[in-house]
């Protein structure tokens, strides 16, 4: 029997987030470069008071600038007297905050929003079946088997020998061509993988009525 009682099996929600990762590390990068570009341009929090000196504070933190991971020469100016101070309006440091800022969240959006390549499209497939099949195909075959006649109730759920077998045999489908197409895209970029990845999505489709069909989660 071809259930796999991995990490993602184990904690709902891992697949999920696998999923997406990839999407946070652009969208982190993006923010910790520009965070540190604005942070080598600004006064050093000390120089600062009120409000911008919270919001500079904010930038170092964003930027990783924390403890002796603070640049040298940032840390030198922090003896100067503070900004506010010497007639440097406030909005103009904000403005530079802002839209430094927002202008790395903009561009680490589109790039997530770029199209997915055919690596991405198939392991995205595979995290999202684990989360939809394999998560409850795994509880349901850990449950006790229905005895002759009986169904399963919420109070007593119990599972059907007939049903799991279904479950099983479509797992073994949808894995088969998961990872043909895996193989494809990996080993064969070159080639179109259009149709090893659309047997892939039929096959998945199968196993998710299963456990639509019989309410399995």
């Amino acid at each position: 029997m071809s259930l796999d009682l991995t990490l993602l099996s184990l904690v709902p929600g891992v697949g999920k987030l696998i999923a997406v990762l990839p999407q946070i590390l652009q969208i982190a990068t993006a923010l910790i470069a520009a965070a540190s570009a604005i942070a080598a341009i600004l006064p050093h929090p000390a120089q600062l008071d009120g409000w911008i000196g919270t919001a500079r504070k904010i930038v170092d933190w964003l930027a990783l600038n924390v403890g002796h991971a603070t640049p040298a020469a940032t840390a030198a100016n922090s003896t100067r007297a503070p900004r506010s101070a010497t007639g440097v309006p406030k909005s103009a440091l904000a403005l530079v905050i802002a839209g430094g800022l927002a202008a790395a969240l903009t561009l680490g959006l589109s790039a997530c929003a770029a199209p997915e390549t055919p690596q991405q499209t198939v392991f995205d497939m595979r995290a999202a079946y684990d989360a939809a099949v394999l998560v409850p195909m795994t509880h349901y075959a850990a449950l006790p088997t229905c005895a002759t006649g009986v169904s399963a109730t919420a109070a007593a759920p119990c599972k059907s020998a007939s049903v799991l077998a279904s479950l099983v045999k479509a797992d073994t489908s949808a894995k088969a061509a998961l990872d043909a197409a895996e193989d494809m895209v990996r080993n064969q970029p070159t080639l179109d993988a259009t149709a090893a990845i659309a047997a892939a999505t039929d096959a998945i489709s199968a196993a998710e009525a299963i456990v639509t069909t019989y309410n399995i989660q």
